[in-house]
């Protein structure tokens, strides 16, 4: 018997971490959702499978993508990730905040706010339609968690940015304070860490 897992990080859903959330989780629930299998054709599966396929997850897990997309596709559409946050909007700052407080559950529609419909693209710029509030989160649910992730970093880079220069805008030293303070968006710097210690348990 075989079970068919995911090569990388990159083949990991949004999906898939909501399911797994920050819970302690079995090795069979594990496999169960990460794999293709159902859990009929697992529990058939020898133990020692299921280990060995477990600790490939947790491998493939500790190899957290970093990379930063600025346009995807989803839904149908293509998408560019906010290109200018000096021009953060209240509404936009306040959901951030209110999701972030379950980061993970919460990460389709975080992603619904950082990445919205391009309306217009020149070369490498771009521009996107304005935030509505009422956005389709679930279309970014099977989308890869290295979306996520990857957005996750350039917030990162932008507070080491923010610690360096100190001139931005209101906007963007809100959203930092914000992660300095512990609350909220406090996962924009440490949600690497809380994947490697949650999810391998």
């Amino acid at each position: 018997m075989r079970i068919e897992l995911p090569y990388s990080y990159d083949e990991i859903t949004i999906r898939q971490i909501q399911k797994h959330g920050e819970r302690q989780i079995s090795d069979f629930e594990k496999v169960l959702i990460y794999s293709n299998q159902d859990a009929d054709y697992l529990k058939k599966c020898p133990q020692l499978l299921i280990e060995k396929s477990a600790k490939r997850i947790d491998e493939i897990l500790e190899s957290v993508s970093q990379k930063h997309f600025k346009i995807i596709e989803a839904g149908g559409k293509r998408l560019g990730f906010i290109p200018n946050w000096d021009n953060l909007s209240a509404g936009e700052y306040i959901d951030l905040e209110t999701y972030a407080s379950n980061p993970i559950a919460n990460a389709h529609k975080i992603l619904a706010i950082l990445y919205r419909e391009i309306k217009l693209e020149v070369g490498t710029r771009y521009s996107i339609v304005d935030y509505e509030h009422k956005e389709d989160a679930d279309i970014f649910k099977d989308c890869p968690a290295s979306y996520f992730t990857g957005a996750l970093v350039f917030f990162w880079s932008i507070r080491r940015e923010s610690l360096k220069t100190s001139l931005v805008s209101l906007a963007r030293v809100k959203v930092m304070n914000t992660v300095k303070r512990g609350d909220g968006m406090t996962f924009f710097s440490n949600l690497r860490m809380k994947i490697l210690q949650k999810w391998r348990k």
